[in-house]
C-alpha cells in the first residue's frame, strides 16, 4: 500500500474514532448510560425482527438492481451466483470501506468470471449514479417534513445543494452516453488510467438501447434506501425512542448521504453523529439517537458475516456459466474512445418525418396524457365528496383534459417539427425518434399538469390556504413537487419510450392508436355511471301528521341588512315585497350570521351548531350525516320537507339535502358542459376564469346560477304539485335565491356585469356603479319573492304559515378596503336581515306581534332553535342533539354573539358582547391572516343591543374603523 493510501486510511480511522469518542462523551454528559442499558435489556423482539427483515429486503432489491444492470450490458448471470458474490462483498465490506469491499469485490468477481472488465466496471458506475439520483430525490421529496427540525433557510440550502446531483444524475441516466463525455473531462484520455476509463465509459452506452433495464434499475433503487431508513425506524421503535416515521423519512436520506462520503470507515461515527444532530431536534435524546443508529449498523453487519461462510463454501476453481449476447460476441471490451461519443449517427437521428407525423405523435401523446391527468384528478375529487359519488364524471374529466392536452400536444409537436425542419441540420437531438417524440411530449404534459394540480390541491386542501406560497415552507413544498414531477418525467420517459418499441406499444404511434385507446377509456369512464341524486327518493313518512303550520324558509344569498327599505331609510321603496312582509311580522334589527360565506353559515342555520362543531368550514367540506338538520327534525315531527336551491355550495355533492324528501338543485349552465364535480377540476377553474374575463358572451346569469324568476317558478310549481298530491301534512319549504351574489348583472340588456370571477379587484372608481348593480339585483329578487308571497296569498296559505326571510352573509363594498365576502368578520359581511312572520293562529307572545322591531342582538343560529321549539321539540332534546341557540322571542339581558371563520387562509373568531364598563364591544381575533389589513387582535365599539343601528351608507362605512385593542386591553376576551 502506498504512503498516500496509508495516509487516507489513517485519516478515515481518525475521523471515525474521533466521532465515536464524541458520541460516547455526549452520552455520558447526559448521564444516559443506565437508561440505555435498561433499554437494551428490554428490546422489542418483533421490532428487531422487522429491522432484520428490512435489511434483507434492501439487500434483495440491491441484488435485483445489480442483475438488471448486468442484463442491460447483455450479460445473463445466474441469480445464485449474484447472491453469493453480493454476500461475500458485504463480508469484505464489514472490515473495509464499502468501495473496496462490496463494490470492489463485485467488479472483480464479474470481470474475473466474464472477462468483460469494462462492462463490469460500467455496471457499478451506473449503479452509483442511480444511488445518487434516488437519494437526492428522497431528500428533495421529504424536505417539507423537515420544517419542524431545521430552519427554513437551512432547508432551502439543502434543497439547492441536493438539486445539483439530482439534476446531474437525471441527465446522465436520461442520456448515458454523456457519462463518457463527463469522464473525458476528468481523466486525461492519453494516460493509462484514461484508456481504461474510456472503455468503461464506452460500455455505458449500451444502456442507450436497453433503457427498460435502466428504468427498472432506477425503480429498484428507491426501495433500497426506503428499507434502509426503515431499519433505523425499527431499531428506534425497538428501544422505545419517541420517533415518527415522517421525521425519519426526512432524516434518513441525509444520514445516508453523510455515511457515503469518503471521510470515515463505512460511515462509522458519521452515522451516529448525524442522527444525534438531527433527531435530538425532534425530542429524541442523545443516547437514543446513538443507540438506534448503532443497532441498525449491527443488524446490517450481523447479516454480512454470513458472507464469510459463502466465501469459505466456494471450492477452488469455482466457475459460473454466464450467458448473454456480450459473451457470445467474445468481446472483452469496446474500442470506442471518449472523444468519439456523440459523433456517430444513430438510427434515431435519421428519422425525418413530415409535419403530419409530428402532428399525429403530438396529438396522440397529449390526448392520452390529458386522459390520464383527468382520471387522476377526478378520482381525487370524487373520493372527497359525499356518497353516492357520480363516478360517471370520470369520463367527462378524461375527455375534458384529453381534448385540451391534445391541442397542446399538437402545438408542441408542430414547434418541434419547425425546429427540426429549419434548424436541425447537424443537430441529431432536433430529430428525435418517433418513440422519443411521443414519450417526451406525453410525459412533459402529464407531469406538468400533475405538478400544477398537485400544487393547487396541496395549498388549498392540505393547508386550507393558510400557507403562503412565497414563504420558506411554501417554496420548499413547491420545490419538492417540481422535483418529484421531474423524477416522474425521467423515469416515465425511459419506460414509455422502451414500451413504445415493443409490438403492442408501437400501436400507439399509429394515427388511430392513441385516439382509439382514449375513446375506450372515456367510454368506460362514462359507463361507470352517475348515481341518482341524493334526496331524490322520498324518505319514509312518519306515522303521525304534524299539527303545526306550513313553514316557508326563504334565504337570499349575500343580502346586506342595509340593502332593504325596511332597514335603511335611504332604500325606502326599493324592496316593497320584503318590506311588506316585515310589517306583517317581526324584524330583527341586529341579526348576525356565524360565518361570512355560504357553506358554514347555512350549515349553522340548518344544524343549530357553530361552524367548528358541524365541520363544514372549508371549500371541500360536506355537511356531516352526524349533525341532525332542521329539515330532518321537522320531517320526523310530521312535516313534508322540500328544498329548492341554486347555490353550488348547497349542492347535493356537499350533503345539504339531508332531511329533504325532495331537493331540487337548479344547476347553472356551466362552461364546457361541466357537472358539479367537473367544475372542481383545476383546469376547468383556470379556463372558466379566462373565458369569463375575456369573452363578453360569458356574462350570462345562468352561467353562474338560476335567477330569481326561475327559482320562484320552481317554488310555486312545487307548492302546486304538493296541493294536488293530497298530502295532509304541513310542509317545510326551503327556497334559496342567489341574485344578490356576485356577479352583479345590469337588467337593461347591456350585458354589463361585475364580480369576483370577472375582476377580483375592480377599480375603486367603479364603486358607485357596482353598488348600483347590487341594489338592482336586490330589487329584482324582491319582485320575485313578492311573486312567491302573492302565490301563497292566492292559495290561502300566507296567513296560516310561518314565513322566514334571512341571508347567509353580507358583502363588502370597500368599507375596509376590499370587495366581495368570505375573508373578514366585519359587520358588512355578517350583519344580515332576519324577518319572521309567525302563523296567524300560532298565538305567540306579544313580542312576535306584526310590525314589531327587535333591536336586541340575535344570532342566525337561534332560528332553527325557535322553529323546532314551535314544532314541539323540548329544549333538553335539542341541546342533546347539539343545538346551541336560544328562542328569538325570549328577551335576553346580556346577549352574546359568536362568529368564526376558516376560509382562504384567514382563521378568525369574533365575539359581540357588553363589556365590564357597560359599553357594547366586538372583539375579533385572527389565528391566521392571508388578507392584507387584518390585525391579530381588533376591538371595536358597536351599536348597543337595545338601540336601533343607523344603516345609512355613511354610518355603515364609519363602522369598525378605530381599533381599541391596545388602548383597552382589559376588554379583550
Amino acid at each position: 500500500m502506498s504512503a498516500t493510501k496509508m495516509l487516507k486510511l489513517g485519516a478515515k480511522i481518525a475521523v471515525s474514532g474521533g466521532l465515536i469518542a464524541f458520541v460516547l462523551y455526549r452520552i455520558g454528559q447526559q448521564a444516559e448510560w443506565d437508561d440505555l442499558a435498561g433499554r437494551l435489556a428490554s428490546l422489542s423482539a418483533p421490532w428487531v425482527a422487522l429491522a432484520f427483515a428490512a435489511q434483507l429486503g434492501a439487500m434483495c432489491f440491491t441484488i435485483w438492481r445489480w442483475r438488471l444492470l448486468l442484463q442491460g450490458q447483455e450479460m445473463d448471470v445466474p441469480l445464485r451466483h449474484l447472491v453469493g458474490a453480493f454476500m461475500i462483498g458485504r463480508f469484505i465490506g464489514t472490515f473495509t470501506p464499502s468501495t473496496i469491499g462490496l463494490d470492489g469485490y463485485r467488479m472483480y468477481d464479474m470481470a474475473k468470471h466474464s472477462g468483460l472488465v469494462a462492462r463490469s466496471v460500467s455496471v457499478i458506475l451506473v449503479e452509483k449514479i442511480i444511488g445518487f439520483f434516488v437519494l437526492s430525490l428522497l431528500v428533495l421529496a421529504t424536505l417539507p417534513w423537515g420544517l419542524g427540525i431545521l430552519p427554513g433557510s437551512t432547508l432551502a440550502s439543502i434543497g439547492a445543494l441536493y438539486s445539483v446531483p439530482f439534476i446531474l444524475a437525471l441527465v446522465l441516466l436520461a442520456k448515458p452516453a454523456l457519462i463518457g463525455r463527463l469522464l473525458g473531462l476528468i481523466f486525461r484520455p492519453g494516460s493509462a488510467l484514461g484508456a481504461k476509463v474510456e472503455k468503461a465509459a464506452a460500455a455505458v452506452t449500451t444502456y442507450e438501447a436497453r433503457r427498460d433495464k435502466l428504468v427498472r434499475a432506477v425503480l429498484a433503487g428507491l426501495p433500497v434506501h426506503v428499507l434502509t431508513i426503515f431499519i433505523f425506524v425499527s431499531t428506534g421503535m425497538a428501544i422505545g425512542a419517541p420517533i415518527s416515521v415522517t421525521d425519519m423519512l426526512f432524516v434518513g436520506p441525509l444520514v445516508i448521504t453523510a455515511t457515503v462520503l469518503p471521510v470515515s470507515l463505512s460511515g462509522l461515527g458519521v452515522r451516529e453523529a448525524a442522527y444525534i444532530f438531527l433527531l435530538t431536534r425532534t425530542g429524541v435524546t442523545v443516547g437514543e439517537a446513538a443507540l438506534l443508529s448503532f443497532l441498525g449498523y449491527l443488524v446490517g453487519r450481523a447479516i454480512s458475516l454470513f458472507g464469510g461462510l459463502v466465501w469459505l463454501a466456494r471450492r477452488s476453481g469455482y466457475k459460473v456459466d454466464i450467458g448473454g449476447k456480450a459473451m457470445q460476441e467474445a468481446a472483452s471490451d469496446f474500442g470506442f474512445r471518449i472523444s468519439d461519443f456523440g459523433s456517430a449517427t444513430t438510427p434515431e437521428s435519421g428519422w425525418r418525418p413530415g409535419a403530419l407525423r409530428f402532428l399525429s405523435a403530438g396529438f396522440g401523446a397529449g390526448l392520452l396524457a390529458g386522459v390520464a391527468a383527468g382520471l387522476i384528478e377526478m378520482t381525487y375529487i370524487l373520493i372527497r365528496v359525499a356518497p353516492p359519488r357520480p363516478w360517471g364524471d370520470l369520463g367527462y374529466a378524461a375527455a375534458f383534459y384529453g381534448v385540451f392536452c391534445a391541442v397542446v400536444g399538437a402545438a408542441i409537436a408542430l414547434t418541434a417539427w419547425s425546429a427540426a425542419r429549419w434548424g436541425g441540420r447537424g443537430r441529431a437531438w432536433l430529430r428525435p425518434s418517433p418513440e422519443g417524440l411521443y414519450a417526451g411530449i406525453g410525459l412533459s404534459i402529464l407531469c406538468g399538469l400533475l405538478a400544477v394540480v398537485s400544487r393547487f390541491r396541496v395549498f388549498r386542501d392540505a393547508f386550507d390556504e393558510r400557507l403562503a406560497a412565497t414563504s420558506v415552507s411554501g417554496l420548499a413544498i413547491q420545490a419538492a413537487i417540481l422535483f418529484v414531477a421531474c423524477a416522474l418525467f425521467a423515469v416515465g420517459f425511459i419506460g414509455l419510450r422502451a414500451a413504445l418499441r415493443t409490438r403492442g406499444g408501437g400501436l400507439l404511434l399509429r394515427p388511430w392508436g392513441s385516439p382509439a385507446l382514449a375513446a375506450i377509456v372515456v367510454a368506460l369512464g362514462f359507463a361507470a355511471g352517475a348515481p341518482a341524486r341524493p334526496g331524490s327518493a322520498p324518505a319514509a313518512r312518519p306515522a303521525a301528521v304534524a299539527a303545526g303550520p306550513n313553514i316557508v324558509f326563504v334565504m337570499i344569498d349575500t343580502l346586506r341588512a342595509d340593502a332593504l327599505g325596511a332597514y335603511n331609510p335611504e332604500r325606502a321603496g326599493a324592496t316593497p315585497a320584503i318590506d311588506s312582509l316585515a310589517r306583517d311580522g317581526v324584524l330583527f334589527e341586529q341579526a348576525f350570521v356565524q360565518a361570512s360565506w355560504t357553506r358554514p353559515s347555512v350549515a349553522s342555520v340548518m344544524t343549530g351548531r357553530f361552524p367548528t362543531a358541524h365541520g363544514a368550514v372549508h371549500k371541500d367540506d360536506a355537511l356531516p350525516d352526524a349533525a341532525p338538520t332542521l329539515a330532518e327534525l321537522l320531517r320526523d315531527r310530521g312535516w313534508a320537507t322540500a328544498g329548492i336551491v341554486t347555490n353550488y355550495n348547497l349542492a347535493p355533492a356537499f350533503n345539504y339535502q339531508q332531511g329533504f324528501e325532495e331537493y331540487v338543485y337548479l344547476e347553472p349552465r356551466r362552461f364546457f358542459w361541466a357537472s358539479d364535480a367537473g367544475a372542481k377540476l383545476a383546469l376547468y377553474e383556470i379556463l372558466r376564469k379566462v373565458r369569463a374575463r375575456r369573452f363578453a358572451g360569458a356574462h350570462d346569469v345562468d352561467r353562474y346560477y338560476q335567477d330569481a324568476r326561475r327559482t320562484t317558478d320552481e317554488a310555486l310549481a312545487w307548492i302546486d304539485r304538493y296541493r294536488r298530491s293530497g298530502d295532509a301534512r304541513p310542509f317545510f319549504l326551503f327556497v334559496q335565491y342567489m341574485d344578490p351574489h356576485d356577479p352583479y348583472f345590469a337588467h337593461d340588456g347591456s350585458g354589463e356585469a361585475y364580480g369576483q370571477a370577472l375582476a377580483p379587484n375592480p377599480p375603486r372608481e367603479k364603486l358607485d356603479r357596482i353598488i348600483e348593480l347590487y341594489h338592482g339585483e336586490v330589487s329584482f329578487t324582491d319582485r320575485h319573492v313578492g311573486r312567491l308571497l302573492d302565490g301563497l296569498r292566492d292559495l290561502g296559505l300566507y296567513d296560516p304559515a310561518i314565513v322566514v326571510v334571512w341571508a347567509d352573509h353580507g358583502v363588502e363594498f370597500q368599507e375596509h378596503g376590499g370587495w366581495w365576502h368570505g375573508t373578514t368578520l366585519y359587520d358588512e359581511q355578517v350583519h344580515v336581515p332576519l324577518i319572521v312572520k309567525p302563523a296567524a293562529a300560532e298565538g305567540v307572545a306579544s313580542a312576535a306581534r306584526p310590525g314589531t322591531r327587535v333591536p336586541t342582538w340575535v344570532s342566525l343560529i337561534d332560528v332553527p332553535w325557535t322553529l323546532l321549539r314551535w314544532a314541539g321539540h323540548a329544549a333538553g332534546d335539542l341541546a342533546a342533539l347539539g343545538y346551541v341557540g336560544a328562542d328569538l322571542f325570549v328577551p335576553r339581558a346580556a346577549p352574546v354573539v359568536f362568529m368564526e371563520q376558516d376560509h382562504q387562509g384567514n382563521v378568525l373568531r369574533a365575539l359581540r358582547y357588553v363589556g365590564s364598563d357597560g359599553s357594547p364591544y366586538k372583539y375579533i381575533e385572527a389565528e391566521a391572516i392571508a388578507r392584507p389589513g387584518l390585525q391579530p387582535r381588533e376591538l371595536y365599539e358597536v351599536a348597543a343591543p337595545e338601540r336601533s343601528p343607523d344603516l345609512r351608507r355613511a354610518a355603515v362605512v364609519a363602522r369598525e374603523q378605530r381599533n381599541l385593542a391596545d388602548a383597552r386591553s382589559e376588554e379583550r376576551r
